[in-house]
């Protein structure tokens, strides 16, 4: 199985996956919500925990970002882009988002303004490539991303911002 898509749906042609969201509650197993993500074709991928307790939602394979706001049982379109097509790892510093493309090894960081809409992903120059960015999270200022095309963990510094 292919650790970056789900199982596809059975006898459909083209191949189309359907992914949901699913929370537990931690101390009883219960599950507290279970939310498709939008569309007939979808890979919902990572997630990042906002400031606003909404949950940031990548999908990989539609290149878009989804956000469920705290308390809400369906997941808004956040932003709609064909440069981070690939979209994989997301988290949130310093009231941006940053997320990585696991096809093209690039760095993105995402403008939110004052309303708390997209702007345009911005392309981050590295000194050094990164090979295969997966799972990312900030941390006391840098963010970390988890590259399984090299099997490291790179550590990415505030010259970028």
């Amino acid at each position: 199985m292919n650790p970056y898509f789900p199982p596809t749906a059975p006898d459909v042609t083209p191949v189309k996956r359907h992914t949901a969201l699913r929370a537990f509650d931690l101390s009883t197993g219960a599950q507290k919500l279970r939310g498709n993500l939008p569309g007939d074709n979808s890979t919902c991928n990572d997630f990042a925990v906002g400031p606003d307790k909404a949950l940031c939602i990548t999908d990989t394979a539609n290149s878009k970002i989804y956000k469920l706001p705290a308390g809400a049982f369906t997941a808004e379109l956040f932003l709609e882009d064909r440069a981070p097509y690939g979209i994989d790892g997301i988290t949130l510093l310093d009231g941006a988002l940053y997320v990585n493309n696991v096809f093209s090894n690039n760095l993105y960081r995402i403008p939110v303004d004052a309303a708390g809409k997209a702007g345009q992903p911005v392309d981050i120059w590295m000194d050094q490539p990164i090979k295969g960015p997966d799972g990312m999270r900030a941390a006391n200022g840098k963010l970390l991303v988890a590259e399984n095309g090299s099997g490291k963990i790179s550590v990415i510094t505030s010259e970028w911002r």
